[in-house]
Parts: C-alpha cells; structure tokens; sequence
C-alpha cells in the first residue's frame, strides 16, 4: 500500500515562499521584456527577438498562473500538473529559441549558449515523462 505524506507547516510556508518568489522572478521577466529596459535595450539581442517573443511571453505568464493557482491551492496533484504545464511551455520556448538564437555573441560564448539551451531542452523533456508519471501516481493515490 502506498504512503501519503503530507507536508508539515514549515515545508508549506517554504512552498509558499517558492511560488511567490517564482511569480514575482516572472513577472520581472516581463517588466525588463517589454517595459525597463525593453528587449530593444538589450546590447546581446538582435531584432530576431521578435520571433520568440510569443512563446517567451506565454512562457513568463503561464509561470505566473501556475504558481498564482499554487498558492491557492492545496492538492499535490495540483502541483504535479501545473509543474507539467509549466515545464512544457519552457521545453517549447527553449526549442524555438534555439531554432532562432537572437543572440549577437562571440563564437564562444554562442556555443555555451547553444550547449546550455540544449541541455535544458533534454533536461525538460526527461522532466516532462517524469511529471507525467507523478501526475498519474498522485492522481492514482488520491483517487483511493
């Protein structure tokens, strides 16, 4: 039979603290995106910005939502699922940012871009088939 642990109150106040320091870091994202200094601003982005902003943008807002949502609610499936959706969104940015790559860097310093940019795609994409399994165990243990 399968065990289900339930945080105590400081692991919930530390979550707690996690989803709002994670809503306000995205937030901040789109505050420099778009507002101070505004991605034009920026000396390292070409005009190519242009092109993942959508998905950059979806990104940085769904991870405001996702966390919002978890602040609010308590079901560990909850959390497992807005960890999917978030984690997926990411993987699609980070595809589309690489396919583009709006950066004006010396050769070396494109490439560690390009090798970080791949290793959080993979990174994702093993994240993915994990939240996948976590959902459906604790949807599974729930469900009991």
């Amino acid at each position: 039979m399968t065990q289900v642990r339930h945080a105590g109150p400081a692991a919930t106040r530390a979550n707690r603290l996690g989803y709002l320091v994670a809503v306000l870091a995205n937030a901040a994202g789109l505050v420099v995106l778009h507002l101070w200094p505004g991605w034009e601003e920026i000396p390292v982005l070409t005009g190519n910005v242009r092109s993942v902003l959508g998905i950059l943008d979806a990104a940085l807002i769904v991870g405001i939502a996702v966390n919002v949502v978890q602040l609010l609610v308590k079901p560990s499936w909850v959390t497992a699922a807005g960890s999917l959706v978030t984690t997926a969104v990411s993987f699609a940015a980070m595809v589309r940012i690489l396919q583009v790559f709006p950066f004006d860097l010396s050769d070396g310093w494109s490439t560690v871009v390009r090798l970080v940019l791949i290793v959080g795609i993979v990174g994702s994409a093993v994240g993915i088939l994990a939240l996948l399994a976590s959902l459906l165990r604790t949807r599974q243990v729930e469900r009991r």
